[in-house]
Protein backbone atom coordinates (compact mmCIF):
# COMPACT_ATOMS: atom_id res chain seq x y z
CA UNK A 1 0.00 0.00 0.00
CA UNK A 2 1.28 3.18 -0.76
CA UNK A 3 1.47 6.10 1.49
CA UNK A 4 1.06 8.87 -0.34
CA UNK A 5 1.69 11.50 2.22
CA UNK A 6 3.59 14.00 0.06
CA UNK A 7 1.22 14.76 -2.19
CA UNK A 8 -2.32 15.15 -0.58
CA UNK A 9 -2.70 17.23 2.39
CA UNK A 10 -3.15 20.72 2.86
CA UNK A 11 -2.38 22.52 5.79
CA UNK A 12 -4.90 22.86 8.55
CA UNK A 13 -3.41 22.91 12.05
CA UNK A 14 0.10 23.80 12.92
CA UNK A 15 1.43 23.59 16.85
CA UNK A 16 4.06 25.00 16.36
CA UNK A 17 7.09 26.39 18.87
CA UNK A 18 7.47 29.36 16.94
CA UNK A 19 5.97 31.39 14.20
CA UNK A 20 9.41 32.01 12.03
CA UNK A 21 9.34 28.38 12.08
CA UNK A 22 6.08 27.62 10.95
CA UNK A 23 6.33 30.12 8.34
CA UNK A 24 9.35 28.46 6.49
CA UNK A 25 7.71 25.11 6.92
CA UNK A 26 4.49 25.87 5.55
CA UNK A 27 6.38 27.59 2.49
CA UNK A 28 7.98 24.35 2.00
CA UNK A 29 5.32 22.39 2.55
CA UNK A 30 2.84 23.62 0.29
CA UNK A 31 5.57 23.62 -2.46
CA UNK A 32 6.05 20.01 -1.86
CA UNK A 33 1.72 19.77 -2.47
CA UNK A 34 1.27 21.79 -5.37
CA UNK A 35 4.03 20.14 -7.81
CA UNK A 36 4.36 16.72 -6.43
CA UNK A 37 5.64 13.38 -8.10
CA UNK A 38 3.66 10.91 -8.45
CA UNK A 39 3.74 7.34 -8.12
CA UNK A 40 0.86 6.20 -10.79
CA UNK A 41 1.16 2.68 -10.74
CA UNK A 42 0.05 2.23 -7.27
CA UNK A 43 -2.90 0.00 -7.21
CA UNK A 44 -4.08 1.69 -3.22
CA UNK A 45 -3.58 4.84 -1.01
CA UNK A 46 -4.56 5.92 2.86
CA UNK A 47 -5.03 9.69 3.10
CA UNK A 48 -3.52 10.11 6.26
CA UNK A 49 -5.62 11.87 9.95
CA UNK A 50 -2.19 13.60 9.99
CA UNK A 51 1.76 13.87 8.59
CA UNK A 52 4.36 15.18 10.62
CA UNK A 53 7.23 17.34 8.87
CA UNK A 54 10.14 17.52 11.46
CA UNK A 55 8.68 18.70 15.07
CA UNK A 56 5.62 20.02 13.00
CA UNK A 57 2.42 18.32 13.07
CA UNK A 58 -0.35 18.68 10.44
CA UNK A 59 -3.95 17.95 9.92
CA UNK A 60 -4.21 16.45 6.53
CA UNK A 61 -7.90 18.08 5.82
CA UNK A 62 -8.11 18.32 1.73
CA UNK A 63 -7.46 15.42 -0.81
CA UNK A 64 -6.39 18.21 -3.56
CA UNK A 65 -7.38 18.82 -6.96
CA UNK A 66 -6.47 16.28 -9.57
CA UNK A 67 -4.63 14.51 -6.46
CA UNK A 68 -5.30 10.65 -8.35
CA UNK A 69 -5.64 12.24 -11.77
CA UNK A 70 -5.20 9.65 -14.43
CA UNK A 71 -3.92 6.45 -11.69
CA UNK A 72 -5.10 4.04 -13.91
CA UNK A 73 -4.37 1.27 -11.39
CA UNK A 74 -5.74 2.28 -8.52
CA UNK A 75 -8.42 0.27 -7.22
CA UNK A 76 -8.99 1.45 -3.55
CA UNK A 77 -8.30 4.14 -1.14
CA UNK A 78 -8.77 5.21 2.21
CA UNK A 79 -9.62 9.00 3.47
CA UNK A 80 -9.21 9.30 7.25
CA UNK A 81 -11.48 11.35 9.38
CA UNK A 82 -9.79 15.21 9.33
CA UNK A 83 -10.90 15.43 5.12
CA UNK A 84 -13.25 18.25 4.80
CA UNK A 85 -12.95 18.79 1.09
CA UNK A 86 -12.03 16.95 -1.79
CA UNK A 87 -10.76 18.69 -4.56
CA UNK A 88 -12.15 18.90 -8.26
CA UNK A 89 -11.36 15.69 -10.15
CA UNK A 90 -9.61 14.49 -7.29
CA UNK A 91 -10.63 10.66 -8.88
CA UNK A 92 -10.64 12.03 -12.65
CA UNK A 93 -9.23 8.55 -14.96
CA UNK A 94 -9.26 6.54 -12.24
CA UNK A 95 -10.89 3.80 -14.14
CA UNK A 96 -9.96 1.10 -12.15
CA UNK A 97 -11.32 2.19 -8.58
CA UNK A 98 -13.74 0.50 -6.92
CA UNK A 99 -13.75 1.01 -3.15
CA UNK A 100 -13.32 4.15 -1.13
CA UNK A 101 -13.53 4.74 2.49
CA UNK A 102 -14.46 7.39 3.91
CA UNK A 103 -14.43 7.53 7.65
CA UNK A 104 -15.04 11.12 8.27
CA UNK A 105 -18.11 13.00 8.63
CA UNK A 106 -17.06 16.57 7.82
CA UNK A 107 -17.36 16.66 4.45
CA UNK A 108 -20.09 19.66 3.35
CA UNK A 109 -22.06 20.44 0.16
CA UNK A 110 -19.60 23.06 -1.79
CA UNK A 111 -16.56 20.92 -0.89
CA UNK A 112 -16.29 17.66 -3.18
CA UNK A 113 -17.43 19.72 -7.08
CA UNK A 114 -16.98 17.05 -9.41
CA UNK A 115 -14.84 15.33 -6.64
CA UNK A 116 -15.81 11.48 -8.52
CA UNK A 117 -16.19 12.40 -12.49
CA UNK A 118 -14.90 9.38 -14.50
CA UNK A 119 -13.74 7.48 -10.99
CA UNK A 120 -14.57 3.61 -11.70
CA UNK A 121 -16.71 2.23 -14.84
CA UNK A 122 -19.89 1.71 -15.13
CA UNK A 123 -21.20 2.34 -11.87
CA UNK A 124 -18.61 -0.27 -9.90
CA UNK A 125 -17.10 2.25 -7.51
CA UNK A 126 -18.56 2.12 -4.03
CA UNK A 127 -17.77 4.44 -1.47
CA UNK A 128 -18.49 3.48 2.08
CA UNK A 129 -18.80 6.08 4.76
CA UNK A 130 -19.93 6.84 8.70
CA UNK A 131 -23.52 5.26 9.12
CA UNK A 132 -25.29 8.60 9.84
CA UNK A 133 -23.75 9.93 6.96
CA UNK A 134 -25.05 7.52 4.29
CA UNK A 135 -28.11 9.60 3.18
CA UNK A 136 -26.33 13.04 2.96
CA UNK A 137 -23.36 11.67 1.30
CA UNK A 138 -24.97 9.57 -0.94
CA UNK A 139 -26.82 12.95 -2.23
CA UNK A 140 -23.50 15.09 -1.64
CA UNK A 141 -21.58 12.60 -3.43
CA UNK A 142 -23.80 11.81 -6.72
CA UNK A 143 -24.58 15.22 -7.43
CA UNK A 144 -22.60 17.67 -6.91
CA UNK A 145 -19.49 14.96 -6.85
CA UNK A 146 -20.33 13.40 -10.21
CA UNK A 147 -20.22 9.50 -8.58
CA UNK A 148 -21.56 7.09 -10.89
CA UNK A 149 -21.68 4.52 -8.24
CA UNK A 150 -23.24 3.37 -4.82
CA UNK A 151 -22.92 5.30 -1.22
CA UNK A 152 -22.75 2.29 1.48
CA UNK A 153 -22.60 2.44 5.37
CA UNK A 154 -18.76 1.20 6.67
Amino acid sequence: MANLIDQLPEVDEVKPENKTAVDAVLKQYEALTEDHPADKTVTSAVVPNQVKKGKFLFKVIKVSNHAFDSFKNLEWIVIHRNVRVIGEDAFKGTASLTKINVKGSGIVSGKVAGAFEGAGKNGRLTVKVPKNKVNEYRELFTGEGGLDGSVKAA
